[in-house]
């Protein structure tokens, strides 16, 4: 069954539709600001256990990092940037005196 709706304005018609639009991410196209950084640096470097303390400890909202980390609808630019510092981390690249 398809939902959707018809505008017709001045002679051109917009139909929009579900099934045709899919799932639209809100959050895909969000880029890591300074505290989403600094709360992935220290999620990611173990200062914090959780993403929910990291969030907050960063002055975020609790469940922000979360949010943003979601394999299924979260940032692709926060997602890419907790990968890269696990990854350098795993590689034993980083110098932890800079990272915080």
């Amino acid at each position: 069954m398809e939902t959707g709706f018809t505008v017709n304005n001045s002679s051109d018609v917009f139909h929009f539709c579900e099934s045709s639009m899919g799932a639209v991410n809100p959050l895909q196209n969000i880029r890591p600001s300074a505290p989403v950084r600094m709360a992935i640096r220290l999620y990611a470097t173990g200062a914090c256990k959780t993403k929910r303390a990291a969030s907050a400890a960063a002055g975020l909202h609790p469940a922000y990092l979360s949010m943003l980390t979601n394999a299924n609808s979260g940032s692709d630019y926060a997602k890419k940037m907790l990968d890269d510092v696990m990854d350098q981390l795993d590689g034993k690249t980083v110098d932890m005196s800079v990272i915080v």
